[in-house]
């Protein structure tokens, strides 16, 4: 008929998307989805060790007994004198001289938490993989210097611990039975005094260590 016009309809184009590593194909009504493979995932990353995660570094705690020479019981300075400062610089020197600058630059987690003047014990905080540089350094270790002087000493490892928990049983089990075998010879009247102060002093040394660790 004159003056009408046919209209043809286009063909429409699909609306959508396809799921993650799919390609869409749109023409005339269809679409063709092409499958492209995955990439496979970092294994260090699905268990969330990528470099955007913080990874807990592992320590270990030493308890040590420091046995000096007779000389060096009655000569200045005493082990009474001895600091934390002291025990570690002495460690650290012996962990150089041992292992080289390298291995002493690598302790840099080394720490020592506690010393126990009277009864001669120390905690020493190091990292996991430095554990066993540190224990032989201890072995090592044959002087702690203080000031200008130096005492003559040896390190005994009692235990190693994986928490500073186990690190503070271990130490407060140390000082009991230090404690308690210092108090088997005493008798007589004097003995119940001398064991309430004993424990006195005991209570004291072992707030000291649930504090350090």
């Amino acid at each position: 008929m004159a003056g009408l016009r046919l209209l043809h309809p286009e063909p429409r184009t699909a609306r959508g998307s396809a799921p993650e590593g799919h390609s869409v194909h749109q023409a005339a009504n269809h679409i063709q989805v092409t499958e492209y493979p995955q990439p496979r995932s970092n294994s260090l990353a699905s268990h969330g060790n990528n470099s955007g995660v913080m990874v807990r570094q592992k320590s270990r705690w030493l308890l040590v007994r420091l046995d000096f020479e007779e000389a060096s019981q009655t000569i200045p300075p005493s082990p009474l004198q001895l600091t934390t400062t002291d025990i570690y610089r002495a460690l650290l020197e012996s962990i150089q001289q041992n292992y080289g600058l390298v291995a002493g630059a690598s302790s840099a987690e080394l720490k020592v938490l506690l010393y126990d003047p009277e009864h001669r014990l120390a905690i020493v905080k190091t990292s996991r993989d430095s554990y066993p540089t540190v224990r032989t350094s201890l072995t090592f270790l044959t002087q702690i210097k203080q000031g200008g002087d130096a005492l003559r000493v040896a390190a005994t490892t009692l235990s190693v611990n994986g928490s500073s928990r186990t690190a503070r049983n271990a130490a407060w089990a140390e000082l009991q039975k230090r404690f308690y075998d210092s108090q088997r010879p005493l008798s007589g009247p004097k003995r119940r005094k001398t064991i309430e102060k004993g424990l006195n002093d005991l209570e004291q040394r072992m707030k000291s260590v649930d504090s350090c660790c």
